[in-house]
């Protein structure tokens, strides 16, 4: 995606899926909503949960598709959903090879399943789907918000908001400046502020 890279455009997470040759499917994964999303590396049997029968079905799933639960729209922003596109995006591109070599003593795996909580354990020995969790956790947001994209945006959207409320204090305009990154980005509202901090 090298026009996001120039700030001239921001990253649409279908279309990075589509350009890396992954199909984005939406399928309510669990009950509760506990799971974002699903990257399947092998074609397999997947298990998602219908909420017209309040029960599980299989669906035959093509090796490179991701699983996103609409929940997460609906129950947070399309900021969750574009996320949980790219952070099953980096699983795909950094951890397909680690998950073939499980693959030679696990025939069973089939995908990695995200949850709500996301992010490694604290205090505890780390697994390599720990640190797998956290690197795709880390590199979303950095995917979806490239650093010198982010520092055009944010400095058009300061200068036009310190234009339109005739001030000099940039303190004054971030919360529109946030906001209008947010927007611009595809984030939530804290992904745009975290990110403008970084």
């Amino acid at each position: 995606y090298p026009e996001a890279l120039k700030g001239s455009v921001a990253v649409y997470p279908p279309e990075l899926a589509c350009r890396i040759g992954l199909s984005v499917l939406e399928k309510s994964i669990t009950p509760d909503a506990s799971i974002f999303g699903q990257i399947f590396f092998v074609d397999c049997e997947a298990e998602h949960y219908n909420y017209e029968t309040e029960e599980y079905e299989k669906t035959p799933v093509k090796g490179g598709t991701i699983f996103v639960d609409p929940a997460n729209f609906y129950l947070r922003n399309l900021g969750s959903t574009f996320n949980t596109i790219v952070h099953e995006c980096v699983h795909w591109h950094l951890h397909r090879k680690a998950f073939e070599l499980e693959r030679l003593y696990n025939e069973e795996a089939t995908q990695v399943q995200c949850q709500v909580s996301g992010g490694i354990k604290k205090g505890t020995a780390r697994s390599a789907t720990d640190w797998m969790e956290w690197q795709a956790n880390a590199l979303a947001p950095r995917i979806q918000m490239p650093f010198h994209a982010t520092k055009i945006k944010a400095s058009e959207f300061i200068r036009e908001y310190l234009g339109a409320r005739r001030t000099d204090r940039v303190i004054d305009v971030m919360e529109p400046v946030i906001e209008g990154m947010a927007t611009f980005f595809g984030v939530s509202k804290q992904a745009a502020k975290i990110r403008l901090y970084e």
